[in-house]
C-alpha cells in the first residue's frame, strides 16, 4: 500500500515520467532487475545474498490478522494463535506480500491452522476476506482506506517484518528512480 500511495503521488508530481509498477514474485523481480528490465524491486525479506544486488531495509511492520469488519473476532484488540485455529485462513501465495515471513511464522509458531486457500493477487485475497469468515495474516497496511476490513494484532507474533528495496550495485540509477525512492522514504 505505501508503494501504491507513493506511485499515485509520483505520477501527480511528475506527469511527464512514465512509471511502470510490476507486482510479481521476488525471484522474477530480481531476475528483471539483473537484466536491467526494472530499476528497483521491493520485497518483505532478503533471501540470501546476491553480489550483484544491493538490498537496503526500508521499513518494518507487524503482521496482523486481517478479516472482514463483520467477522466475529473483528472487535477484539488482539488475537491469539488459538483464536486463529478456530477459523479458516486465506494466505498470500509464496513470494507475494511477505508470504515468506508469514510462512516462517506459521511453521515455527502456529501448527494446526486450517489454511483453505493461497492467492497470488492481493486485491482478490482482500475481496475474498470481505465475503467470508476467513482470516489472512498480512500487514496492517493492507487495510488502509478499507472500512470493510480490520487488522487485529496477533499476540504471539515474533519480531516485526522488514521491507527492503533492491537495486543493482554498480548500475546507474535513473534520476526518476532516485526521485521515486526519495519520495517513498518520505512517505514512510
Amino acid at each position: 500500500p505505501y508503494i501504491r500511495r507513493t506511485a499515485l503521488l509520483f505520477i501527480k508530481i511528475h506527469p511527464h515520467v512514465q512509471l511502470n509498477l510490476k507486482f510479481e514474485m521476488i525471484p522474477e523481480l530480481i531476475r528483471k532487475l539483473r537484466n536491467g528490465d526494472i530499476d528497483m524491486a521491493f520485497s518483505m525479506k532478503v533471501d540470501g545474498q546476491d553480489d550483484w544486488v544491493n538490498s537496503e531495509p526500508m521499513t518494518s511492520y507487524q503482521l496482523c490478522a486481517i478479516m472482514s469488519d463483520t467477522h466475529p473476532l473483528s472487535q477484539r484488540s488482539a488475537i491469539s494463535l488459538s483464536d486463529l485455529r478456530n477459523y479458516s485462513l486465506i494466505l498470500p501465495e509464496e513470494g507475494v506480500n511477505g508470504s515468506n515471513a508469514i510462512q516462517e511464522y506459521l511453521y515455527a509458531e502456529a501448527s494446526g491452522l486450517n489454511i483453505r486457500a493461497t492467492v497470488n493477487n492481493p486485491t482478490t485475497l482482500l475481496q475474498m476476506l470481505t465475503q467470508t469468515r476467513c482470516i489472512s495474516i498480512l500487514s496492517e497496511w493492507q487495510t488502509k482506506g478499507r472500512h470493510d476490513l480490520r487488522a487485529i494484532p496477533i499476540a504471539e507474533l515474533p519480531d516485526p517484518v522488514t521491507t527492503y528495496v533492491h537495486m543493482p550495485k554498480s548500475a546507474y540509477v535513473k534520476r526518476s528512480a532516485q526521485a521515486f525512492l526519495k519520495m517513498l522514504r518520505e512517505q514512510l
